[in-house]
Order: structure tokens, then C-alpha cells, then sequence
């Protein structure tokens, strides 16, 4: 379910916090699990991820800097 949390469908921003136990998704509104559906892109709704395995592990180290 997490990995919906990572994708890139706007409808499922803030959606499914929990990596292994859904219990507090479930309590506090944010559980979401579309049905005979596959998440199809992961990253950010409005920016696209980059290429390569080091660019994406940096990434979200760019909007850190920033804070």
C-alpha cells in the first residue's frame, strides 16, 4: 500500500503514510487502495523524477537545501 504513497497520481497525494501496518491510515483518513488498479509512475505530481539511480536518491536532498 505504501508504494501508492509514492506515486504519482494527484488523487493519491498524502494518501498511505504506513510501510507495514495500515491501522493508523485506516484511523486517520488517509488509507487509500484503488481497486484492479497498479501504481503506474512514482515521484511528485508536479515534478518529474530523474534518470539514474544517484540522481534519485539525491533528489530529495535538492528541497532540503532549501528549507
Amino acid at each position: 500500500m505504501h508504494r501508492w504513497h509514492h506515486n504519482s497520481d494527484a488523487r493519491l497525494v498524502n494518501k498511505n503514510f504506513a510501510v507495514f501496518l495500515s491501522l493508523f491510515d485506516v484511523a486517520f483518513g488517509t488509507y487509500q487502495l484503488p481497486a484492479n488498479e497498479q501504481p503506474s509512475a512514482f515521484g511528485l505530481p508536479d515534478q518529474p523524477m530523474p534518470e539514474g539511480v544517484l540522481a534519485v536518491i539525491s533528489h530529495p536532498l535538492a528541497y532540503v537545501s532549501r528549507v
